[in-house]
């Protein structure tokens, strides 16, 4: 079910019932880090935890972004003209400002349950880029969703650009900046209706029914694209410690060489051995 160049791999009881004496019975769910030698066993909560807040934090600033193009059309006829709807609009700002500063918090909770070592420290290194959301693996999952991807808005590509500087409500925004929630604007306008508080809520609980349920195959997916720094990055990052110009730029090439031949390379056994 999972293929051999994939470093994190479900245990082999999962979603199986612990027995306990207190009658109370919960599924086991762990996730298996393997890269060469070494194995490591995470419970699958810490990335489920890490993801959601991620994912909740992301919908609130696209919800920003639509309030901030309601609050310029409202500038646009005249707030005068319309000044209920634009005191509304005011007082809705005012509720996001706050739920993203609770949704950071709790994203920041969840990360600081993510134990030191090679997964934490590839974390933080892939989200040095701002842009580390436009990996192939995120955008493909996008494109499935019927997100701007999906289409040839390039919503997703600029989204960091106008994100980061965007003050039409007062504030910057430099966390929660990535693919389509149904709060995104344009996917918004192409299915032609605003979700509510209570669809909101439930696309949420289905995340969290997708992460942590019987089949493992999302949980895994999305850690190793959430978590996992790719083969060239790997490279990129090993290069840093070396002195020679050309010494790092042989080692680069060498590097991306052997990426192409596992890209090519039918025999899972072998390409394993890279990855």
């Amino acid at each position: 079910m999972f293929e051999e160049t994939q470093r994190f791999k479900p245990n082999d009881r999962w979603g199986h019932l612990l027995e306990d004496k207190g009658g109370k019975n919960p599924p086991i769910r762990f996730l298996r880090y393997d890269e060469g030698p070494w194995r490591v066993i995470f419970e699958a909560e810490i990335f489920a935890d890490i993801i959601m807040a991620e994912y909740c934090l992301r919908e609130i600033v696209q919800r920003e972004q639509m309030l901030t193009s309601k609050i310029r059309t409202s500038q646009m006829i005249g707030a005068h003209k319309n000044w209920e709807r634009t005191a509304e609009y005011q007082r809705q700002a005012k509720v996001l400002l706050r739920l993203y500063r609770e949704a950071e918090y709790k994203l920041y909770l969840a990360e600081v349950k993510l134990p030191p070592g090679a997964i934490y420290d590839s974390y933080h290194s892939l989200r040095k880029d701002a842009e580390w959301y436009l990996r192939p693996e995120l955008v493909n999952l996008c494109a499935s969703r019927g997100g701007c991807c999906s289409r040839n808005c390039g919503c997703c590509k600029t989204r960091y650009d106008r994100t980061a500087g965007h003050t039409d409500i007062g504030h910057t925004r430099h966390k929660g900046i990535g693919h389509c929630t149904p709060s995104c604007e344009c996917c918004t306008t192409e299915r032609g209706i605003e979700y509510d508080t209570y669809d909101i809520n439930y696309f949420v609980e289905d995340l969290k029914k997708q992460l942590l349920g019987d089949n493992p195959a999302y949980i895994v997916h999305m850690a190793e694209a959430f978590f996992l720094l790719s083969l060239m990055d790997k490279a990129k990052e090993a290069v840093k410690g070396l002195d020679c110009c050309s010494e790092a730029s042989s080692f680069l090439s060498l590097v991306e060489r052997a990426k192409q031949l596992v890209d090519d390379w039918d025999c899972c056994s072998v390409a394993s051995s890279y990855c």
